[in-house]
């Protein structure tokens, strides 16, 4: 599993455990997914971060990267689009070039 090329502007934040809910917040470094379960368009929110680049992952269950985004990162809002994606359970996973990861489980309806 890996991630090539570049996108648009991701937010998401930094964190070394899973974390059941859908904010992180470490510090001035904060990231946000809702609405948690989506349908259609997860909003991913992130604040307190320079510009790093940073990689964003969308794993279903089975640890497969159904989504990947590798870009600039930095005080934004991203949308995600899951409309195409089975029902369950799916983790999104941030790391970025400053040492920064995190992982928000949310739900598909």
């Amino acid at each position: 599993m890996g991630c090539t090329g570049t996108s648009n502007a991701i937010t998401i934040a930094p964190s070394t455990q899973l974390q059941e809910g859908t904010t992180l917040n470490e510090g001035s470094f904060t990231i946000s997914a809702y609405p948690n379960p989506v349908s259609d368009v997860l909003t991913v929110t992130i604040s307190g971060i320079e510009e790093v680049k940073g990689t964003l992952e969308m794993i279903d269950v089975l640890g497969k990267a159904v989504q990947c985004h590798i870009s600039m990162v930095n005080n934004s809002t991203f949308n995600i689009q899951t409309s195409t994606l089975s029902s369950g359970i799916y983790f999104i996973h941030y790391k970025d070039d400053a040492g920064r990861t995190g992982t928000l489980k949310v739900v598909k309806e």
